[in-house]
Formats: structure tokens, C-alpha cells, sequence
């Protein structure tokens, strides 16, 4: 068997990711120089050692071979538990601001990121990452873990300096506000620290999705936070208070609604 045939036979089967251990089994003693040839030509990537992903024709040359096609069998093989959110995952549900070559996840344990071709795959560190709610999301090769719609808010708000700050979560949350369920915001509010609620409850009175902040409201009143700032690396200046979310608005943002 050829490197060829390897490949068309992976493919007839439905998989389109494999391992070195894998194909060195198929093949003889020079898979390495098949490897090296399958790369050369464009036919296979390779965004993790010892692991490769086959690129469909209609791919080949484009270098913009999308990530979620192989993301889950590439945490797999790196026994990673992860899971597309922030940016990527507002994008999926219909947010316009992130560019699909820039690829996020979030993993429990420090992980550098990752460029193949024109994509960039960019890891965040997240201690609580493996107990945050997710969904699995169909793919044309099987699915990929992301955030629910509302996990995917408060990561927003949570790593807002990493993304273009609080004012642009909000442009965010207004796209994101349709397919948000108060029941589970309040349900998933839970696996965040408190000021994060507080932030993401002041973000949605500010875009107006009142019934949406009344439910976290009710929620972070029951749990009597202590004070904190609406954005943690702005002035400390213990001043213009919102009492409703017991926040110091440090930070004037506005919105076109």
C-alpha cells in the first residue's frame, strides 16, 4: 500500500485525521519519507506531533483548511479536554466581530498556541475548563466541543482584555442576546466568580435585555458579593457606584442600540 491509497482509505472509511503509530503499521520501514512527501504536496498537515490531518481537494492550496474539521481528534490525541469558546464560539452562533482564522479554545492546562497555514489556533488557560456547560456541534467529520451560548458570554466578559475589552463583549452580547435563555444563564452564572456575573448582569441592563439581567440580578443579590470594578485593570477609584450590581464603574462605554 502507498502512501495514496493510505490516504483514499482513510478517507472511504469516514476518517480523515491519523497518527504516526497508525500509519507506520500500514506501511513499511520509510513512512517517515511517505509523511514527508503526503506533506510536500499539500495532501496532509501536520498541527501537533505525531499527529496529521488530510486536506480534501477543494482545500488544497487554499491553506485555510477550516479547524473545526479536526480540533476533537487532535485534543484527543493530545488528551487534552477542551473547548471552542469565546470569539470562535460567538461566531458560530452568529457574531460577526471574530475573523475565522483565528481559531480560540479553552484548556485546563497551559498550552502553546498553534499556527497552521493561515489559521492560528489560540489556546487559553482556564482552570475550571473540563466543568463549564458545553454542546457538541456537528461537523462534516464529526462534531467539536463549545461553549453554550451562555458559558460563551461569561468567558467573554471574563478574558474581555484579551478580545478588545468590555465594550466590545457588548457589541458581542447584542448579537449573541437571541439565542441567550435566562433559566440557563442563571444555571451556568454558577461556574463563574461573582464579579464576572456582576460585570456580564451590567453589560446586559446597558444593551437593554432587561429579563435577561433581572434573572442574574436575583441571583447575585441572593449570593451578597462584596464590591468590585467594572473593569478590574481600570482607575481604583472607590467611586460612582452602581448599587445594583455593586459594581464601581471605572469605565464609560456606549452602545448603539
Amino acid at each position: 500500500m502507498n502512501q495514496k491509497e493510505y490516504i483514499q482509505d482513510l478517507i472511504n472509511h469516514g476518517r480523515w485525521t491519523f497518527t504516526t503509530s497508525e500509519i507506520a503499521e500500514r506501511m513499511d520501514k520509510d513512512y517517515y519519507g511517505k509523511i514527508y512527501h503526503l506533506r510536500q504536496t499539500g495532501r496532509v498537515i501536520n498541527p501537533a506531533l505525531g499527529f496529521y490531518v488530510i486536506v480534501p481537494e477543494e482545500y488544497m492550496g487554499t491553506d485555510r483548511l477550516p479547524v473545526e474539521r479536526y480540533i476533537h481528534a487532535m485534543m484527543d490525541h493530545l488528551s487534552l479536554g477542551y473547548y471552542v469558546g469565546l470569539l470562535t464560539a460567538a461566531f458560530f452562533y452568529g457574531s460577526s466581530h471574530q475573523s475565522p482564522q483565528k481559531f480560540q479554545v479553552l484548556v485546563s492546562k497551559k498550552r502553546r498556541n498553534i499556527t497552521v497555514n493561515r489559521n492560528q489556533i489560540i489556546f487559553y488557560q482556564k482552570k475550571m475548563a473540563n466543568n463549564i456547560p458545553t454542546i457538541q456541534r456537528k461537523t462534516s467529520t464529526g462534531y467539536f466541543n463549545i461553549s453554550t451560548p451562555e458559558a460563551t458570554l461569561f468567558d467573554l466578559v471574563e478574558f474581555n482584555r484579551q478580545i478588545g475589552g468590555l465594550e466590545q463583549v457588548g457589541l458581542i452580547a447584542i448579537e449573541l442576546s437571541e439565542q441567550l435563555n435566562a433559566k440557563t444563564l442563571v444555571e451556568t452564572a454558577q461556574f463563574y466568580p461573582n464579579p464576572i456575573v456582576q460585570r456580564a448582569g451590567y453589560l446586559l441592563e446597558r444593551i437593554e435585555y432587561e429579563n435577561l439581567a433581572s434573572n442574574l440580578e436575583e441571583y447575585i443579590q441572593h449570593l451578597k458579593p462584596a464590591s468590585s470594578f467594572l473593569n478590574p485593570s481600570g482607575n481604583r477609584e472607590r467611586t460612582n457606584k452602581h448599587p445594583r450590581w455593586k459594581l464601581f464603574i471605572n469605565q464609560e462605554m456606549e452602545f448603539d442600540l
